[in-house]
């Protein structure tokens, strides 16, 4: 499963999250999962802390969620 994130103000720099989940519906072998705000709270923070700059117009920055 994959996010996007971006600043639509500055029409900023997309981060691409993507979730070791697949859809309930998908025939894909990877586990179903559900993404929370919370989920997506923690990887914009650990992108930025990883280099990702919303306010840059400078492409797209994959992040990968890692489950613990």
């Amino acid at each position: 499963m994959t996010a996007v994130v971006q600043l639509v103000e500055l029409n900023g720099a997309i981060l691409r999250i993507t979730f070791p989940f697949s859809r309930p519906d998908s025939s894909l072998r990877l586990k179903a999962g559900r993404v929370t705000p919370s989920m997506v709270e923690k990887s914009i923070k650990d992108a930025i802390s990883q280099g990702w700059n919303p306010n840059s117009s400078k492409g797209i920055f994959e992040y990968r969620y890692e489950c613990i």
